[in-house]
């Protein structure tokens, strides 16, 4: 397990949950990992009540699992699942970008400008972690863009679930480059306030983020 930066000003319940959850998160605790009470309260120099609650959260949120021989565990999310979540991003991606378009501002759209001179320089640097985050950062400001607080919470929960299977599928730097790309096409799209257009460009991030996982999950299990 990866260092953690422990926040020592909240509970320690608060504090476990959050840092536990970066952790799967950002892949450092992939899927299929083990979760020990007592090992992860040494971890986070806690008992293990604050770490019992964390995991509780946790599978709440459909990020941990118990299985029967292993105990729990980081929830291994199936091509099936991820195939239900893509199709449900794909309408939603492109009702953000059909909502955004009249309404974003200029702000908004230097914030998309940023956003991919980051992931640029990701790339550049091979630093998947970032570049995912920077990805979770470039769908935000579209959603927050589009006016509607339903959305964004709906695609944040969504988000969370991709990110447990994504981090191996789209870390390399072919994809990284098509995922740039793709978002260049919608920013331009949003930029003329073109919903239409906006649409079709977010549906096609996703429709091909969708193809490529699924090629991946194949790949996968015929080398398994």
């Amino acid at each position: 397990m990866g260092d953690i930066a422990l926040d020592l000003s909240l509970p320690s319940s608060e504090r476990v949950y959050r840092s536990l959850r970066d952790l799967i998160l950002e892949g450092q605790l992939p899927p299929g990992s083990r979760l020990v009470e007592l090992e992860l309260a040494q971890q986070f120099e806690s008992s293990r009540t604050p770490v019992r609650e964390a995991l509780t959260r946790l599978s709440g949120e459909g990020l941990v699992s118990v299985d029967s021989a292993r105990g729990m565990v980081v929830r291994e999310v199936d091509p099936a699942e991820a195939e239900e979540i893509f199709v449900i991003r794909e309408v939603i991606e492109g009702l953000a970008g059909r909502l955004a378009a009249p309404r974003i501002s200029e702000d908004g759209l230097t914030k998309l400008r940023v956003i991919m001179d980051t992931q640029r320089e990701c790339l550049q640097d091979g630093d998947w972690p970032e570049l995912m985050r920077a990805n979770r950062r470039y769908h935000d400001v579209i959603y927050r863009a589009s006016g509607n607080a339903h959305l964004l919470e709906m695609a944040g929960n969504l988000h969370d679930l991709v990110r447990t299977f994504s981090m191996r599928c789209f870390a390399n730097p072919e994809r990284g480059q098509v995922v740039l790309d793709e978002h260049e096409r919608i920013a331009a799209a949003l930029a003329a306030h073109d919903p239409d257009l906006a649409e079709a460009a977010s549906k096609e991030h996703i429709a091909r983020a969708r193809a490529h996982h699924a090629r991946w999950a194949v790949s996968r299990h015929a080398h398994d």
